[in-house]
């Protein structure tokens, strides 16, 4: 584990006295003639990476005219990140072996360039490192690894997926202790979404550096922001001192372009016990780092069966789900919207129900929706809830026991708004079945981060010019802020469930009471959704509120029991309108 120590935070005095590498470079004034001769470029370091000495075609061929300009720096101060990082790699190489490492790349000007890596020895004791820079077509071949170029990742120098598939191959074999780490970096889609994707780049090769000059060799970048690390342990106590400097590293900014850029790391660790492929080794450190995300970030989580598990049961519902997309197997079940004074149906919300096929009951829409929304399969199943609503509104308008038309509610999803074409969607939707767009409310959720602001106010305000009517749905949790009441063009708030179970008996409800005056001076009607008791209906009624729904009132029904619902309640009232 002595390997892993952070060469940047080590004392200025190195390990091995720069004496002593001085005195194994005794004819160094002759050997910096020789070299400077034949065109090679020749450097020394110590085995913690800084550099010692440097002739003059290494210093010109990285614009320095005096050693003493480089004296004490690494690699990574110096060269390219793919090249650094190749450096570090055969340096360990030959700290661990002994032996001379070799290595080839392709520099800026397209020439083919060998590098060599060998131990600089005193006495039969390593007490450092020289390495040789020198065109390809020049050099006769060389005892030692060669390590490819295809083997390290272009853009952050850390080794290529392709060489960690082939070194858990290897290490599979083996009966060594091992486990995996897969990194991730925390809120990276933020800064390429906020910031661009070439500093979303530059943030990749500044954290790769942070990385490589602590794990050298063993961080291979797996795509995307993911990194991999290899460690020759799988005791929990080495894992953790392991995972705790990496997550200290990262509680500093990176800086890029003089912008600093806070963000933490996801850990999931794999320790390499019974798996028989590489493949198997990154899915179970895959599903280690999704818990660490899903429960919080900026942590480390070790590999558990059971997780395995949950994730096979997630994969298959995940299949369902898609399933269900395809076979139409979603419909609708119904929740009428009450006017508390009156009893009067205000109007009624379409909720969507998955019965999956040969299933006795449907299952809770908390099993189902997240996936629509991570998949964007919400986009076509909406576009579906919306024209089943529409149909069903048709039904109930030509049938003689329903006298008149009512009010439909239906949720529209974020990821709904990114998509192009929404509001024409929904008024295409409307003429097609012949309903009044004053009789469509769009329930929408509040504003979060990284949506368009913009675009999701234009489009709703164009629905509103064309007479649909906006909801802000579960107001007064999560992200919702009063000031959204005043920037988004709304004509009734829906108040969270959570807020209405605050409400007790003999007790006033200063954050119902704050969103009622705040709602009323702006002309925005309310309803009060998670009705369960007539204790929280008498209170509402004697504070004023309007209009409210809930299982008190009524449980979701399906379309013929809503039929049979509104020939018995529906009244003139309900053609109250919401505000402005």
């Amino acid at each position: 584990m002595d390997d892993l120590v952070d060469h940047t935070e080590l004392p200025t005095t190195t390990t091995v006295s720069v004496d002593r590498i001085h005195r194994a470079l005794s004819l160094r004034e002759t050997t910096d003639r020789l070299t400077a001769a034949i065109g090679s470029q020749i450097w020394v370091t110590d085995l913690d990476g800084r550099i010692v000495r440097a002739n003059g075609p290494w210093l010109a061929a990285h614009g320095y005219s005096d050693v003493r300009e480089v004296l004490g720096k690494t690699v990574h101060d110096i060269l390219d990140p793919v090249v650094a990082a190749m450096s570090v790699s055969n340096a360990l190489h030959v700290k661990d072996t002994g032996e001379n490492c070799t290595s080839s790349f392709t520099n800026d000007a397209g020439e083919s360039i060998q590098s060599v890596r060998m131990p600089l020895l005193e006495s039969g004791e390593m007490v450092g490192l020289v390495g040789v820079l020198t065109p390809q077509q020049t050099v006769a071949a060389t005892s030692g690894t060669v390590v490819s170029g295809g083997d390290v990742d272009q853009l952050t120098g850390a080794s290529s997926l392709d060489a960690l598939h082939t070194h858990l191959t290897e290490v599979l074999a083996l009966p060594e202790p091992m486990a995996m780490l897969l990194i991730g970096l925390d809120d990276f889609r933020v800064v390429n979404n906020s910031l661009g994707r070439d500093v979303g780049d530059r943030l990749l090769q500044k954290a790769a550096k942070r990385l490589i000059t602590v794990f050298g060799s063993r961080l291979f970048r797996v795509g995307g922001d993911e990194f991999v690390v290899m460690l020759p342990t799988n005791e929990k106590s080495q894992l953790d001192v392991v995972t705790e400097q990496i997550l200290q590293r990262w509680r500093q900014p990176i800086v890029v372009d003089g912008t600093e850029i806070y963000g933490g790391v996801s850990i999931g660790i794999a320790p390499l016990i019974g798996q028989t492929s590489s493949v198997q080794v990154l899915q179970d450190a895959e599903i280690a780092l999704r818990k660490a995300k899903d429960g919080g970030r900026n942590q480390a989580v070790v590999f558990d069966p059971a997780q395995q598990q949950l994730a096979d049961e997630e994969l298959w519902r995940q299949m369902l789900v898609r399933r269900a997309a395809a076979e139409h197997e979603f419909s609708l079940a119904w929740q009428p919207i009450i006017e508390i004074e009156t009893g009067a149906i205000a109007g009624v919300e379409a909720l969507l129900r998955w019965q999956p096929a040969g299933g006795e009951s449907t299952r809770p829409a908390a099993e189902f929706i997240p996936f629509l929304e991570h998949s964007g399969l919400i986009i076509p199943v909406g576009r579906q809830v919306l024209d089943d609503a529409c149909r069903q509104h048709t039904t109930w308008r030509t049938q003689d026991k329903v006298a008149h038309a009512i009010p439909l509610f239906v949720n529209v999803s974020r990821r709904q708004f990114t998509s192009d074409g929404l509001v024409d969607d929904v008024l295409t939707t409307l003429q097609k079945h012949g309903v009044d767009p004053q009789n469509l409310t769009l329930e929408v959720s509040d504003f979060g981060p990284g949506d368009d602001r913009d675009k999701m106010v234009a489009d709703l305000t164009r629905l509103q010019s064309a007479g649909v009517r906006v909801a802000i749905d579960e107001f007064g949790v999560g992200e919702s802020t009063l000031s959204d009441l005043a920037h988004m063009p709304l004509h009734c708030a829906k108040i969270a469930r959570s807020i209405t179970d605050r409400i007790e008996v003999g007790l006033n409800e200063p954050l119902l009471d704050s969103i009622q005056h705040i709602t009323r001076s702006l002309g925005i009607g309310t309803i009060v959704q998670g009705v369960e008791n007539d204790v929280q209906l008498e209170w509402l009624r004697s504070k004023g509120w309007t209009h409210a729904q809930g299982y008190h009132l009524s449980k979701p029904l399906r379309p013929e029991e809503m039929t049979d619902f509104l020939a018995a309640h529906f009244s003139r009232s309900a053609e109250q309108r919401w505000g402005k």
